[in-house]
């Protein structure tokens, strides 16, 4: 793998797993109107099968995520990869629905592991890990020259 998060192996730019999803999340906010709060979300499951994606709308993304698994099985160890770390409101539903692991955008300047948020998630027994991208920018060009 390169500097910029490419693995040269397959083609050009191949985003490994982690990056992929995360992306996804970054892409999926920017289907929020409100300008100061995007946030999106991709879940996925333990084989790594994107099961969900939220956006901030009238409700949280998070929530808007965890609600499309209502008529899917909770059992599985799902992962959550979030534009922001979550509110304390939405940590709890996380909490509540199965999620095993929550990925948020890794960022110093923030004391994250002071947060009620970051409690209520310790308390469910969720493993929160920070994204340190390594994959550099990724530009997506939707016109018809791709």
């Amino acid at each position: 793998m390169d500097s910029q998060g490419c693995s040269n192996h397959r083609r050009l730019c191949y985003l490994e797993g982690t990056n992929y999803f995360m992306g996804l999340a970054c892409l999926t906010a920017l289907r929020t109107f409100d300008r100061n709060n995007q946030v999106g979300v991709c879940v996925i499951d333990a084989g790594q099968k994107i099961v969900s994606l939220g956006y901030q709308n009238d409700s949280h993304a998070e929530i808007n995520a965890l609600n499309s698994l209502n008529s899917q099985s909770v059992s599985e160890l799902y992962t959550m990869f979030v534009t922001k770390f979550p509110c304390s409101q939405c940590a709890y539903v996380i909490g509540t629905f199965g999620i095993k692991k929550l990925v948020y955008p890794h960022d110093k300047r923030k004391k994250i592991r002071t947060t009620n948020a970051f409690r209520i998630l310790q308390e469910f027994g969720i493993d929160v890990e920070p994204y340190i991208s390594n994959a550099g920018e990724i530009v997506l060009s939707l016109g018809p020259n791709n």
